[in-house]
This record gives structure tokens, C-alpha cells and sequence, in this order.
């Protein structure tokens, strides 16, 4: 699977994690960390003119600003932020309003997050899948229990184990991506990809390296609509790959100067990637064969925001 270095050299914890990117019917979602403790919601339908359209505050937990990572939304706009500072997934609807929350919080205040089953350690990412059941990784580490299901209404469902072996550990798994058959681990510290159904059952794992001898570190993964898989990572070089479903590489997309410091990745539904890179601070969208497009934070910092839920907003169902 690739070099493996000492966890202690750069296992992402919770003060490593810089926000989180996800697409649904042409909106971009940005989970922006680093102290924004915000989720701007920005049209790019045209990706050559993306339009931001709100500006989400994420709740207080206690007297703590969010310190937003991962981001997913569900089947019906539900908005999740993995918060690995809080120990939990706020929720939120389409407008902005705290709907809830998911997973039980690790007990605060220990210099190292339990390993225990249905504790939430150190959330970085989440996902939901079809049916609205939502999928949350922990880095740090090692962990039994690093990926964890929870049903819609937050319900407790299980673990995936490493490997399909009850006592392998994910070594700080960054990021989830889940189809319709389908939950992909992006398990950062083993230099892989894990891929199990979504019952939990583990079907196979594939190196996120290009040749013999390298290190890679896949800190973002996501879902083509074409089935074929995105792996931004860190390592001997930043990269962004591009995978077949069985887990063949087909093709190095981005490299070098393209990235630096990557954080996550997203695809539209016309196939236009995104990439968060530089510790958060930076937003591009590229061509599904790597030309630059846009630059999105430039967007995001000219417009000014709208915050909060518009008045007389009709939230319907938002999970």
C-alpha cells in the first residue's frame, strides 16, 4: 500500500483540519475552517461565472465557535459539517437553521479521544448516501472505530471494520465518499483507499500511489458521475487522481505547482472539479481534464454575504 511513516510525523488531529467541499444540483458547498466557522453556499452552475448565494453561520457548541471540516448534503439538502473540535456533526437545513446534530461526542477534555464504539473522536468528514443514512470518519489514531453509520435521525448503526478484520485499525482516515452500493475510505495513514458496501460488508482496498516506493498521503476522495474515483493527496508530490470503480489508476490530473497543501476535492454534476487546497485559503475549479477555470474564494471574499435564514423561509423536510 505504499510507505508507511511514524503516525506521529503527521497524523491530521483536530488542529490540522481546514474545512470541507461538496457539490449537489449544481451548488458548491464550502465549509470554510481556520476560524470562519462558516458554510457558503455558491451557484456554479456556470463554472466560468460562480454566483454565492448565502453565507451559513454554524452553531456555537457551548461557548466554542464550530470549527468546521468535512461537509456532505443529503437526498433533500440537509446540510453536515464534521466539527472535530465539538466531537459531533452539526445539521443544518438548507437555509441555515440548527436542525440537530449526529453522533455522541467522545468525552471533552482527555489529551486523546477514546477509542470506543459509537463515540465520535475526532470527526473530519461525513457522508450521506441516497437513503439519507450518514457516514462519519475520525482522524488521529489508529482506530477500530474511526468510521462509524448513523441512521437519519441520528440513530447509532455501526462500525466498518479496517480491512473486514475486527481488530485492524484505520490509520486517521481523512475523507468519505458513498454511492449508491458503496462507502470509499480515504485512509490516510495506510496510503489507501478502503471500499465496503453499505451494509459494512469490506470488498477491497486500492493504493492511491502511482509507482514503486512512493508516499501517499489521500486526504480527499470523491465520486465522478461517471463511478470513477478522485484522490487528492498529499505526499513525496500533491496530486490529483483519477481512479477507475475497481480502483485502476487511469490518470494523474493535477500535480506540482496545482496544488499545495490539499484539503478536499468535489465534482459537479457537468464534471467540473473542484479543488481546496492551501490549508483551506484557496478554491479552484478545473476542466475534468485539469484546466484551470475559476478562482473561487476570490469570488467569495467580493460578494457580500447574506447570513442567516431569509425571513418567512418554509423549511419543509430538510433531512
Amino acid at each position: 500500500m505504499g510507505k508507511r511513516v511514524a503516525a506521529s510525523e503527521w497524523l491530521p488531529h483536530a488542529s490540522h483540519v481546514f474545512g470541507g467541499i461538496a457539490t449537489r444540483s449544481g451548488v458548491l458547498f464550502l465549509a470554510r475552517g481556520a476560524g470562519s466557522s462558516r458554510v457558503y453556499v455558491v451557484d456554479v452552475r456556470d463554472p466560468l461565472a460562480p454566483a454565492l448565494q448565502r453565507v451559513l453561520p454554524l452553531p456555537r457548541v457551548g461557548s466554542r465557535p464550530a470549527a468546521p471540516a468535512g461537509i456532505a448534503v443529503g437526498p433533500t439538502f440537509g446540510i453536515y459539517v464534521a466539527d472535530p473540535s465539538a466531537r459531533l456533526v452539526h445539521a443544518l437545513s438548507l437555509f441555515g437553521a440548527p436542525i440537530g446534530s449526529v453522533g455522541t461526542p467522545a468525552p471533552a477534555g482527555l489529551p486523546v479521544s477514546p477509542d470506543r464504539r459509537g463515540l465520535l473522536a475526532e470527526p473530519v468528514d461525513v457522508a450521506v448516501d441516497r437513503s439519507g443514512n450518514v457516514y462519519v470518519c475520525s482522524a488521529g489514531g489508529p482506530r477500530r472505530y474511526a468510521v462509524l453509520k448513523y441512521a437519519r435521525d441520528g440513530r447509532y448503526l455501526g462500525s466498518f471494520r479496517s480491512f473486514g478484520v475486527p481488530e485492524e485499525t484505520f490509520s486517521s482516515p481523512r475523507s468519505l465518499a458513498v454511492s449508491d452500493a458503496n462507502l470509499f475510505v480515504a485512509d490516510t495513514g495506510n496510503g489507501c483507499v478502503q471500499v465496503f458496501g453499505r451494509n459494512g460488508s469490506f470488498r477491497f482496498a486500492f493504493s492511491t500511489t502511482a509507482t514503486a516506493g512512493e508516499w501517499s498521503k489521500p486526504m480527499g476522495i470523491a465520486l465522478e458521475r461517471s463511478c470513477e474515483i478522485l484522490v487528492l493527496s498529499q505526499g513525496d508530490e500533491p496530486s490529483l487522481r483519477r481512479f477507475s470503480p475497481g480502483g485502476e489508476l487511469r490518470e494523474t490530473i493535477l500535480r506540482g505547482h496545482w496544488i499545495e497543501a490539499p484539503v478536499a476535492v468535489a465534482a459537479g454534476d457537468d464534471g467540473t472539479l473542484f479543488v481546496l487546497d492551501q490549508d483551506g485559503d484557496r478554491l479552484r475549479s478545473f476542466t475534468p481534464q485539469g484546466e484551470f477555470l475559476t478562482d473561487l474564494i476570490s469570488v467569495l471574499e467580493a460578494t457580500p454575504p447574506t447570513l442567516g435564514v431569509p425571513p418567512g423561509a418554509s423549511y419543509g423536510r430538510p433531512l
